[in-house]
């Protein structure tokens, strides 16, 4: 009888603790998707401004579009007579704006391009980013926009995303519209991409917390998809950029892991091991322009022409994947 007491008591206690410890998890869950993602309102002092670019002679049009409560603003550039339109998705934080280098190089090749901010971001609505998952559904909000747009719903579209906009770029290979998909230093999985990076400071208790973000992730997004799984399920061709010394995604949720490229010939993974070019950012860019910014001075003036020149190689590799997608 003691012994069943005991037992009880026992069994009591740990439901308690594993309640308590539940619950807890939960709260702090909730409290880190809605801190660890705050606004981001203040461009990158290197990038481009609109104006500057209609100064160039690269007209645009404003357009607003909603993804979920909230409202987002982007910029369409558009020859006359555009082949296909690119929508750039960029990083987690980063304004339209950051990729307005490789904006005009699409426009110099007869491409409409479409940039926007995405929640929490420059000029787009949202108290913040919401979480990695927040830029795939903006980037399928966006694509919604070019389906009812009159002018850019006819044109086939190639996507271009950066880091989390390139996770929403593999995400949105199911829109029968996209013809080809350009991504990079993308991962694999959001929330898994989370845990990974927290093991190197909390050790096992990042796989204890995983259930718990990986429940308000779906909580708040629905459903998470790899971004493998989506570019396995299509016959879209996909070239991955990674940089091989990428510091914000770990090896276990690098596409280049992930994905055996031998067995689909849609997919094509390319490796940058170039000094300064090697990281999570900035791959497009030419070491000038890297070395650039990294010696300049904060109270010194910036070179906006001399800090976003592209790498040649690299903008040329992605305009021949481009023209061979679309079969020109």
């Amino acid at each position: 009888m003691k012994r069943n007491k005991y037992v009880k008591r026992v069994l009591s206690a740990l439901l308690i603790f594993i309640l308590s410890f539940s619950v807890l998890s939960m709260a702090v869950t909730v409290i880190f998707f809605h801190t660890a993602f705050p606004r981001s309102d203040t461009p990158s002092e290197f990038a481009f401004s609109y104006s500057q670019m209609e100064s160039d002679g690269y007209s645009y049009q404003r357009i607003s579009f909603p993804s979920g409560s909230n409202t987002l603003i982007g910029y369409c550039f558009a020859p006359d007579e555009p082949q296909a339109l690119v929508v750039i998705a960029a990083g987690i934080g980063d304004g339209g704006s950051s990729h307005l280098s490789e904006m005009k190089e699409f426009v110099d090749c007869g491409y409409a391009v479409l940039c926007y901010d995405a929640t929490g971001v420059g000029e787009s609505e949202g108290s913040g980013k919401g979480g990695l998952s927040q830029p795939a559904a903006d980037l399928r909000a966006a694509l919604r926009f070019t389906a009812d747009d009159e002018r850019l719903s006819k044109l086939p579209i190639l996507l271009y995303g950066h880091s989390a906009g390139g996770y929403a770029a593999a995400t949105c290979l199911d829109d029968d519209r996209v013809k080809a998909a350009v991504i990079v230093s993308g991962f694999d999985h959001p929330v898994q991409l989370m845990r990974d990076s927290a093991r190197s400071y909390v050790g096992i208790l990042a796989d204890v917390e995983y259930p718990f973000l990986l429940l308000e992730n779906q909580l708040l997004f629905g459903n998470c998809q790899t971004a493998s799984a989506c570019i396995n399920s299509v016959s879209t061709p996909v070239a991955v950029y990674e940089g091989a010394d990428d510091e914000r995604v770990p090896r276990s949720q690098r596409l280049s892991t992930t994905l055996d490229e031998s067995e689909r010939t849609n997919i094509s993974v390319n490796l940058c091991e170039e000094t300064l070019r090697s990281g999570h950012t900035g791959m497009w860019l030419s070491k000038d322009a890297l070395s650039y910014r990294l010696s300049h001075k904060d109270d010194t003036p910036v070179d906006l022409d001399q800090s976003n020149l592209l790498d040649h190689e690299y903008i040329q590799s992605i305009l021949r994947f481009y023209r061979s997608a679309l079969g020109s």
